[in-house]
């Protein structure tokens, strides 16, 4: 096989699925826990989501628990970057309506 085609990646996956994945590490601790050591922000797609993956994976290292929504607010409000802070946003908000 190709080497070209084994992507560490979620990419492959869809959008959807990396959605999934961002509220599975939000919503079950037990899943955080368990992938917190081995998954990274290059596995996804977008800019948003790489950011809230990283939120994720920082916050944890320090708190040991997923962020809270007010977390992403303050942190989001820190982004200089004003279409990124609209896509996370708008993502977040998808994220937590699919749980």
């Amino acid at each position: 096989m190709d080497t070209t085609t084994q992507l560490d990646t979620l990419q492959q996956f869809g959008h959807s699925f990396q959605t999934k994945v961002i509220a599975a590490l939000l919503t079950d601790s037990k899943f955080l826990d368990s992938l917190t050591e081995i998954i990274h922000i290059k596995f996804f797609e977008s800019e948003a989501n790489k950011w809230i993956v990283g939120e994720i994976i920082d916050y944890h290292a320090q708190y040991k628990k997923s962020p809270s929504m007010d977390v992403f607010k303050v942190q989001c409000s820190k982004l200089t970057n004003d279409i990124l802070k609209k896509t996370v946003v708008d993502q977040l908000r998808h994220v937590y309506t699919s749980v």
